[in-house]
């Protein structure tokens, strides 16, 4: 059991998102992350930086809710 929005006590690595993300073409055709490779690769840069909330709250996943699909 948890609650939302859930908030991480450890620090957050982009290979968190990487692991899902990195082999996209929608990733690949965002020029900013060949430019910022190696910031994000060290996570100097956080993702969450540029992108905010990850995946979105348990309102938006609701069927009926506008952002559902």
């Amino acid at each position: 059991t948890y609650e939302e929005p859930i908030r991480l006590r450890v620090p957050f690595h982009n290979n968190n998102c990487m692991h899902c993300h990195r082999d996209t073409p929608k990733y690949a055709a965002a020029e900013m992350h060949e430019i910022m490779a190696d910031s994000i690769a060290s996570d100097e840069t956080a993702c969450t930086s540029c992108h905010g909330e990850a995946h979105p709250s348990g309102e938006r996943r609701t069927p009926g809710h506008a952002d559902y699909e």
